[in-house]
């Protein structure tokens, strides 16, 4: 069962030093959340823009593309989690457009686009599976609209662009479809639209984009076809419409539109063809282009050790390695590890998607997901992997949302609407209450039924449902010690932030650790208070005040009258009124007080009319409108871009996104988080420590276009998906 909380923009929920936003616990309802069991899987493969996967039990499951019906689910609708389309499968094989798969009798069947033949079965058609016709192994004369039987005992089968091949249980090599670049290997360029015999003693072979490859039963490789890119690894860019042996001792190969990766037996990783940016930060000159562009490999170069297994898309690389550590060379990850205990991995076409499963059965994917391919509900990217299958849901992207972000220096804290408490960043001081001080890269769930969270600089707060206040974190037990578990330390709280809360009765509280009684020294200071930021209050009567002490009946000055909400940055200040309108005045040296200068002020500049929220964090703003829109000025966060030029200041309020209830931005190193109506979770700036929870530790760019900040896969706003939970 999972709790829904109605979130609000409540304003009386705002830190100044990060940012905490309340879900308004008066309005929950129950939903049950049905799915079938949680399978597990034994072989996946990535084509273009669709997922083919294989369970345990010899299920095949389709998710992704189905323009061409290449899901085999008889219609032509596009599928954003996979579904169950046949039994008693043992291998399969996504290509650009169609699919092909072997039964555990041997039997070979296909079906989808078939423009060039590929289908192997002596026409031109395109084909949608049937399922019920399969299942009873009814084929039509010429498969129409069925599944096409195209060949007995077959061992393995490779799906290309437009073209394919499959081994023999007797090790022969079979070809067929699409012969423009000689891709068959028969010697011409004629296509084929029923399999030709190639070669003999085969043991494995992959169809590329116009070039195939074959490893035969001595462990020598062979390639032909297109070789524009010097993909077939032969020291030329000459086409071969024969196989020609390129190397010995490899195990394993993999084929994309432009390069090809082999694993030898002694576990060294080889590449060849395009290098769009390196392999491994490694950089040939083998050939150049006449205007200097793109980088190509003639022949296989060395970019590591201890792989078992090779799969590539037309700009990714990824190997899975002995420990089962599996690594990824891209733009996004150069040579890094991305998953750990992964037995196989496959990486799909032109749209860039990758499916693995790991040692437990589970599947996981990560990349491109404009079609649904990666296979868990939406089609937004993902830049982390996450886990996908009947019966799995992933947290803040579908069975849990996001209600309320706060965020530290360098650790980040995520509230769900069912009232969870998740962290994630660094936590060398336990900053993260999870007990340890272990670095966490995706959030990990702390502790439940929270109404509020504050996270500060090594330390953190939250205040929970029954109104109790829980600290923990640097200098929350005693001095420098650090308390890596939360502590109860008062009751009856409604808003608490640093070290300050305010209880029910309005009432406003300060803490500290009390070294003689080796307990929490709590000091009311005053009465009649809504809101208090740093040395802001707000009283009940909306007057804004400046405390001048923290000690019982502490004094404090009058700022201004009809105030909403305060946020103090550093040496500055903004507020929000009653009416909507945004008010700055202080330091201005970075464009903080967002008037279009990086001139000081001491005295309130109007800014900007309808405000519902905002916060600060040293000299980087936010804003909500009442329309949902999310503003942005002063200090950029880290590698901020416009036409690929560096931002310094932005003197004025950018218009970042919409749609969004709650924002928090770091008081330290530089990231933010924002929540949107339909509870998805968007982070950005440094990820220096994984505080934006996406499994990564570095900075991340964020580009302007416009004027305005976009989202990109590779880099930017990236959505959060943060791990797995099977639903019952």
């Amino acid at each position: 069962m999972v709790k829904n909380k109605v979130v609000h923009i409540v304003l009386s929920c705002i830190l100044a030093l990060s940012l905490v936003s309340c879900a308004n616990s008066s309005s929950k309802k129950q939903i049950k959340i049905q799915t079938p069991d949680k399978v597990t899987f034994a072989f996946v493969s990535a084509g273009t823009s669709h997922t083919a996967a294989i369970d345990s039990d010899g299920g095949l499951w389709m998710a992704g593309a189905n323009n061409e019906g290449q899901l085999g689910d008889g219609t032509k609708q596009d599928s954003f989690t996979l579904k169950k389309v046949m039994d008693s499968v043992a291998k399969v094989s996504a290509g650009d457009l169609n699919t092909m798969a072997i039964k555990t009798d041997g039997s070979l069947w296909t079906w989808g686009n078939n423009k060039y033949g590929q289908l192997g079965n002596g026409t031109r058609n395109e084909y949608k599976f049937d399922y019920v016709e399969f299942v009873n192994n009814i084929v039509s004369d010429k498969g129409k609209t069925k599944p096409v039987k195209i060949m007995d005992k077959a061992a393995s089968v490779s799906a290309g662009m437009s073209h394919a091949m499959a081994v023999k249980t007797d090790r022969s090599l079979w070809a067929w479809g699409s012969n423009s670049d000689g891709q068959l290997g028969d010697g011409t360029t004629e296509d084929s639209n029923k399999p030709v015999k190639i070669m003999d003693d085969v043991a494995f072979a992959s169809a590329g984009k116009r070039y195939s490859v074959a490893i035969k039963t001595d462990g020598s490789l062979w390639a032909w076809g297109n070789n524009s890119d010097g993909q077939l690894g032969n020291g030329t860019t000459e086409r071969s419409k024969v196989p020609v042996k390129i190397m010995d001792n490899v195990s394993s190969v993999a084929t994309s539109a432009n390069h090809t990766a082999a694993v030898k037996t002694d576990g060294s990783l080889w590449v060849c063809g395009y290098n769009v940016i390196g392999w491994g930060g490694v950089m040939w000159a083998y050939s150049v282009t006449s205007d200097g562009g793109a980088l190509f490999a003639l022949e296989p170069v060395k970019i590591a050790d201890e792989a078992v297994s090779v799969s590539a898309s037309d700009f990714k690389t990824v190997a899975v390695k002995r420990d089962g550590s599996l690594f990824e060379w891209s733009a996004e990850r150069n040579g890094k590890e991305v998953l750990d205990d992964a037995i196989s991995v496959s990486a799909g076409g032109e749209y860039e998607h990758i499916m693995a499963i790991r040692k437990d059965g589970s599947l996981w994917a990560w990349g491109n997901n404009n079609r649904g391919q990666l296979g868990e509900g939406t089609t937004e990217d993902s830049l982390i992997p996450i886990r996908v299958g009947p019966g799995i849901l992933n947290v803040f992207e579908r069975g849990y949302k996001v209600a309320a972000v706060s965020v530290g220096n360098t650790h980040s804290m995520i509230i769900t609407t069912e009232g969870s408490l998740y962290g994630c960043g660094e936590n060398d001081r336990g900053q993260l209450g999870d007990g340890t001080t272990e670095e966490r890269r995706l959030p990990v769930k702390l502790m439940d039924d929270v109404e509020s969270v504050s996270a500060g600089s090594l330390r953190s707060s939250a205040v929970k449902t029954d109104g109790s206040l829980w600290v923990w974190g640097f200098g929350q037990s005693g001095g420098d010690k650090t308390a890596l578990n939360p502590s109860k330390i008062m009751d009856d709280v409604f808003f608490a932030s640093g070290d300050r809360a305010i209880k029910k009765d309005s009432s406003l509280w300060v803490w500290a650790y009390d070294h003689e009684t080796h307990w929490f020294r709590t000091t009311k200071i005053m009465e009649n208070i809504t809101f208090a930021s740093r040395d802001m209050v707000i009283k009940t009567d909306g007057s804004l005040w400046q405390l001048e002490n923290e000690e019982e009946n502490a004094k404090a000055e009058k700022v201004m009258d009809d105030v909403d909400m305060v946020s103090r940055g550093d040496d500055y200040t903004i507020v929000v009124k009653k009416d909507g309108s945004l008010w700055t005045w202080g330091e201005n040296d970075l464009g903080q007080l967002g008037n279009g200068t990086t001139q000081s002020s001491n005295i309130p500049i109007k800014i900007m009319e309808d405000v519902a929220f905002v916060t600060s964090g040293n000299s980087t703003n936010m804003a909500i409108k009442k329309d949902g829109s999310l503003w942005t000025w002063g200090q950029p966060h880290m590698l901020w871009y416009y036409s690929n030029s560096p931002i310094f200041a932005i003197p004025t309020p950018q218009k970042i996104m919409d749609d969004v209830v709650s924002v928090a931005t770091s008081n330290g190193y530089n990231h933010s988080m924002a929540v949107k109506k339909d509870g998805s979770l968007w982070a950005w700036g440094s990820f220096s420590h994984g505080q934006l929870g996406i499994n990564e530790a570095r900075y991340n760019r964020t580009v302007l276009s416009d004027g305005a900040p976009v989202k990109r896969f590779n880099y930017g706003y990236v959505r959060v998906a943060v791990g797995e939970r099977p639903i019952n």
